[in-house]
């Protein structure tokens, strides 16, 4: 429930690299959100609801991103320089980490 923080902070991301020349991105512990934001009170389908904003904002924005664009970078606090397109294979991958785990909570 709370991959929508994710989207939150991946398009802070996004944005900042797109919009700044080397921004300084900070990291986060999503346990420690997820726990003292109380995530487990959330309603699934506001969650949802939420995401989907979000990640349509994101492609939005993603859509317009040059070939320079993409070879744009932030200095990510723990992990150093990252492309705006290393970014996204990032959370390409854990999009795909969510979906395994969707799949098995589903039982498909």
């Amino acid at each position: 429930l709370f991959r929508s923080d994710s989207e939150l902070v991946g398009g802070f991301r996004f944005r900042m690299v797109l919009a700044h020349d080397r921004p300084a991105v900070p990291g986060y512990d999503q346990d420690r959100w997820a726990e003292r934001l109380r995530y487990q009170d959330n309603d699934p389908a506001t969650s949802i609801a939420d995401f989907t904003a979000l990640r349509r904002m994101n492609l939005v924005l993603l859509e317009r991103a040059t070939p320079a664009d993409l070879a744009r970078v932030a200095i990510h606090a723990e992990r150093g320089e990252e492309s705006l397109a290393h970014m996204l294979r990032m959370y390409a991958g854990h999009d795909l980490v969510h979906r395994r785990q969707i799949k098995r909570v589903l039982g498909g």
